[in-house]
């Protein structure tokens, strides 16, 4: 997820995303980035929706890292809740997907979640 205002970074995040705000000079997102890929997350679905540009200008198609970004954008702001489910639509039943916000700095392995979430991800839209 990388779609927050970041409000509670103002004025930090007046015109840049909060996924872009660096932490040692790195774009925060980017490290969720790479503790992804390190922990064999390749395909990673990315929810944008303030200023999502600048994060797809940044990131492109993920190669960079040796991921694939795919990037969905809804037409409203979606909370906390509809941005996890939003992505989900166009997963399959047999898709597994471990929700995560971009703006997250973490050092846990992510594999062994991975189980949990496959067998507690809707398998519908509903």
């Amino acid at each position: 997820m990388a779609g927050g205002f970041g409000t509670r970074l103002r004025p930090l995040t007046a015109h840049l995303p909060k996924p872009l705000v660096p932490v040692g000079n790195v774009p925060i997102m980017e490290h969720m980035v790479r503790l992804l890929k390190r922990h064999g997350f390749t395909d990673l679905c990315v929810l944008l929706y303030f200023l999502p540009d600048s994060i797809t200008s940044y990131f492109g198609d993920g190669g960079r890292w040796g991921v694939k970004l795919t990037y969905v954008t809804p037409t409203a702001d979606l909370g906390t809740a509809g941005a996890v489910k939003f992505p989900a639509a166009g997963l399959s039943s047999t898709s597994a997907a471990a929700p995560s916000r971009s703006t997250t700095r973490c050092g846990s392995p992510l594999a062994p979640i991975l189980p949990i979430h496959s067998r507690s991800w809707p398998s519908t839209g509903a």
